[in-house]
């Protein structure tokens, strides 16, 4: 008769979620750093006590196979969804995201799953070799007392050495997949810190050679349109009254010399699929490189990886605002009035308004959200626009553009946007129907195969631009409309990836370089371009990144706005530049900081004191829970009725 070895489920189970635990890390970060086994210890041991009520050894057999299999699962999941997107996704952004993902891309996930089907047997074997070898151990009640001691040791310990995690991708690279979960769900919500970093007082930085001040161009009339600080005081709810309190301490925006420099003009508004400058080239791209050169432009543009994919990039280009609810974002910020973008204020001055996408109409719910961004209709796949755009994948932005333009040139003034297709991922003749079309156009060139692939692809892109450009010259109004161009992430589909079917990092061969951080990795080009400023030689030197969209165009289109409102800023306002990334990285114009190592890399002949990284710090933070505030409390609702 063939014995089974008589193993306690709890220590079972501990062993088993470590060992998933640390595989999990070790396949994605290739590091397990010691939260991560304090919390998986202590998850461990919480489901031996919950087994441990089981009164017979077979029951509470069955309940650990069971208790270790499925974190296994969950595990495996989240390590093919880190391997598409480079990133631990958020639970919601995973349910928000599933429905498209079956619907619009079931074969990717299908490849993704099969090419590492072996990983889930790896995880799996704790489970099979205890159900196949082992005999479970019924548990005394004192016994279950001392595993729950443990178990809060055990994750008090966690907490202790958890250090600040910023958000659920930070987290789970600092303490793991439980531990991640855990400090999501208790952690509280990012709060303003001091010192204040918002004031006008000047930074003290030594630098070697100094350069002219320069004296911006203001009017004094401007006033700011609420008084936050005496709604402060009359604010009864804690959470608004800080929000209140904090606009308050902001520096009013000040009319510049580009103030209503494109007032009453159309305006055209592209958020392109995975773009990235490494696309612009004067012979293969030349729409692009005109717009790019032509226009105004910007030497240092980032559009950072906020998390939540596409969507994320939509919201921080389009609402100016850090896209804290991950893929959930745009849903959860439409729930408020949102009089401040541009298309909602450019409706109130009778423009005619559309947002168009080649894509599902339902995909991250735009069907429901884009009316709610100002625009009064959003046509897509599924919802009137197949009957121009050919169903394939990806589908194509000149199809796009040539069915739609018709829909809006003779109804001036209007307010445009676009949401492409053509750069998604694959980049493979293959799997890619706009690389397979262009293919033949970067054939000679010295890349491998998949950077090649994304060039073609993004072809589309530069020939709907020309398509774009050629109708408004013909229809003399190219100096009379705006075309502005942004990207909505990098080409994450170009990093090593079994679910895109790389070997390798494809990035460090586009980038032409092997460090790929995420100054290298979110560097991208903006496009702001009007027949009317070609002549103008208009520059920006200064780090920009996707937050100042919005209040940029806001100043060239004349808009009003409360310049307090928002984390970025108008790019020709002698408001000092910043970029941040969402672990709290950032970019000024004295130099970088990246926050997974502590390290702050100085511009040439700059030496920043260390109260100016102090104060950079903070001003960092305090962004983050300002637009985590604004989220929570729905602020702009709490605005609206008093802007009217």
């Amino acid at each position: 008769m063939n014995r089974k070895i008589a193993i306690c489920p709890w220590l079972f189970l501990t062993a088993a979620v470590m060992y998933e635990e640390g595989l999990l890390l070790w396949w994605t970060v290739h590091r397990i750093p010691l939260p991560a086994v304090l919390f998986s210890a202590a998850f461990g041991l919480m489901l031996g006590v919950a087994v441990g009520f089981s009164s017979k050894p077979s029951g509470a057999k069955g309940a650990a196979i069971a208790a270790a299999a499925v974190p296994a699962v969950i595990r495996f999941g989240m390590y093919v969804i880190f391997d598409a997107y480079r990133e631990f996704l958020t639970p919601g952004t995973i349910i928000g995201c599933a429905g498209g993902v079956a619907s619009d891309f079931l074969g990717i996930a299908v490849a993704a799953v099969m090419e590492n089907l072996w990983r889930l047997g790896v995880l799996l074997v704790p489970a099979i070799a205890y159900g196949a070898f082992c005999s479970g151990v019924s548990m005394s009640r004192r016994g279950r007392s001392i595993l729950v001691i443990a178990c809060a040791v055990l994750y008090l310990a966690g907490f202790s050495q958890a250090g600040e995690t910023y958000r659920f991708d930070h987290a789970v690279r600092q303490v793991g997949l439980h531990g991640g979960f855990l400090t999501e769900a208790l952690r509280s919500h990012s709060d303003f810190v001091a010192p204040e970093p918002f004031s006008s007082e000047t930074t003290a930085v030594k630098t070697e050679t100094q350069p002219e001040e320069t004296v911006p161009v203001t009017d004094p009339t401007q006033k700011p349109m609420l008084d936050f600080e005496a709604l402060a005081a009359a604010e009864s709810h804690k959470g608004i009254r800080s929000l209140h309190a904090y606009v308050s301490e902001q520096t009013p925006g000040t009319i510049n010399e580009y103030t209503g420099l494109f007032a009453g003009k159309n305006l055209i508004f592209i958020t392109a699929e995975a773009f990235s400058s490494q696309v612009i080239d004067p012979v293969r791209t030349p729409t692009l490189y005109r717009l790019a050169t032509e226009g105004i432009r910007f030497g240092e543009y980032y559009q950072p990886a906020w998390g939540g994919s596409t969507t994320a990039g939509e919201f921080a280009n389009l609402l100016g605002l850090i896209p804290v609810g991950g893929g959930k974002c745009m849903e959860e910020a439409v729930q408020q009035e949102l009089f401040f973008t541009v298309p909602a204020q450019l409706r109130k001055q009778g423009y005619y308004s559309a947002a168009f996408h080649n894509h599902s109409y339902t995909y991250y719910n735009r069907d429901e959200t884009h009316a709610r961004l100002g625009y009064d209709m959003f046509l897509a796949m599924g919802n009137g626009l197949e009957a121009g755009v050919s169903k394939r994948v990806p589908e194509s932005d000149v199809e796009m553009l040539e069915y739609t333009l018709p829909l809006y040139l003779d109804r001036q003034p209007f307010s445009v946007y676009y949401m492409t297709m053509s750069g998604h991922a694959l980049y493979s003749k293959g799997g890619n129907a706009m690389a397979r079309k262009h293919y033949h156009r970067v054939a000679e060139l010295p890349y491998p195969e998949a950077v090649k692939c994304y060039l073609a692809a993004n072809l589309e892109l530069e020939d709907a631009l020309a398509c774009l450009l050629q109708q408004l010259e013909n229809a003399g109004i190219a100096e009379d409309t705006v075309i502005v161009l942004a990207s909505d992430h990098y080409p994450y589909g170009l990093e090593k990836s079994s679910a895109w079917g790389n070997e390798k990092n494809y990035l460090q061969d586009l980038y032409g370089t092997a460090k790929i951080d995420c100054f290298v990795r979110d560097r991208s080009t903006l496009i702001i371009w009007s027949g009317s400023i070609e002549e103008e030689n208009i520059a920006v030197d200064a780090p920009v990144s996707s937050l100042d969209i919005l209040p940029t165009l806001l100043n060239l289109f004349g808009l009003p706005f409360d310049a307090r409102l928002f984390p970025g800023r108008d790019v020709f306002s002698d408001a000092q530049p910043l970029v941040l990334w969402p672990d709290h990285s950032w970019r000024t114009e004295y130099g970088f900081y990246y926050a997974p190592s502590g390290q702050f890399l100085p511009e040439t002949g700059t030496v920043p004191d260390e109260s100016y990284r102090e104060k950079i710090h903070a001003r960092v933070s305090n962004i983050i829970a300002y637009c985590e505030k604004v989220c929570r409390y729905d602020y702009f609702n709490v605005l609206a009725p008093l802007m009217e």
